[in-house]
């Protein structure tokens, strides 16, 4: 059975779990094969395709800054703009305020205090002649730290640019930020898939002792390999529908409902397919056994 045969199938036996036993003479090299396909799945659509999309409907962040942002220019430790900027960007769930007034010499530490308890979804970069705050308030416990422009740019060897060339540099890290963010996501998600799958192993071996089934390991370890199909799957369509669609976010449909669905949906797939199907696969292996080791 090919890779989209096993797709289909798993997806099918959400409604049908007895379909499932065709699963059970899949080849040990057609489920790694389908595992490390399914996992290139999950890749490109929860996380490549719906960042892309995300990113080509900013457009080009670097061309923003030059058109957006008045003229600046940094150098020797000290930042210089035409004229103060200050704008609010609002996302689905979190804001960014973005302040640049180099009238101000340097923020303090007071200021600092003052920035951490705005409001809490808002992250922040406030910029001055001589140093920066930056603010991170899209997690539970919001983070604050403050620097000089000498102590930041230094360590990246940057010692002087102007608008243009900042521009530049931007679109280059953002660039190379997707990439390390696409290799991270490479090993995480089979990763978190062989981690499930074991989990979903011992639930499975749980439900054959209480149901007093006869199963192989192999049996066991598919159940909990193709349980998470259907879930990862419904999770990939709604983060493409998220970039796509403004309105389809994580605010109207919560990551938490989709983890509980994704919990109970595998748990209720597993007791299924390993109850419904004991006796047809007990046989099965008999009558296999059977003819491999003929009674005389």
């Amino acid at each position: 059975m090919n890779v989209f045969s096993q797709l289909g199938v798993a997806v099918a036996s959400t409604f049908d779990p007895k379909s499932f036993k065709k699963l059970h003479k899949v080849s040990a090299g057609g489920v790694a094969l389908f595992f490390f396909f399914f996992a290139a799945i999950i890749l490109l659509s929860r996380y490549v395709l719906p960042t892309e999309i995300s990113f080509k409907k900013l457009g080009n962040i670097g061309s923003y800054i030059t058109k957006d942002v008045p003229d600046f220019s940094y150098g020797d430790g000290i930042l210089t703009i035409s004229e103060k900027y200050h704008k609010t960007f609002k996302g689905n769930q979190e804001t960014l305020e973005v302040l640049i007034d180099t009238d101000i010499d340097a923020f303090t530490s007071e200021d600092l205090s003052n920035l951490k308890y705005q409001n809490d979804s808002t992250s922040a970069f406030y910029l001055s002649k001589t140093n920066m705050m930056v603010k991170d308030g899209q997690n539970m416990r919001t983070r604050t730290e403050m620097m000089s422009y000498s102590q930041f740019f230094n360590e990246m060897g940057i010692k002087s640019f102007d608008s243009l060339k900042f521009a530049s540099m931007v679109n280059k890290i953002v660039r190379y930020a997707l990439l390390i963010y696409y290799v991270i996501m490479a090993l995480w998600t089979p990763f978190c898939l062989i981690l499930f799958t074991l989990l979903g192993f011992a639930l499975a071996g749980i439900m054959q002792a209480i149901t007093s089934s006869h199963y192989t390991a192999g049996y066991l370890f598919k159940a909990g390999l193709y349980a998470q199909v259907p879930y990862l799957l419904l999770k990939a369509i709604v983060a493409i529908f998220s970039a796509l669609i403004p309105f389809i976010s994580s605010s109207t449909i919560p990551k938490s409902l989709l983890g509980w669905i994704g919990f109970i949906g595998g748990v209720v797939y597993i007791i299924l397919v390993v109850a419904l199907n004991g006796g047809e696969i007990h046989e099965e292996n008999t009558y296999n056994y059977q003819n491999s080791y003929p009674i005389v």
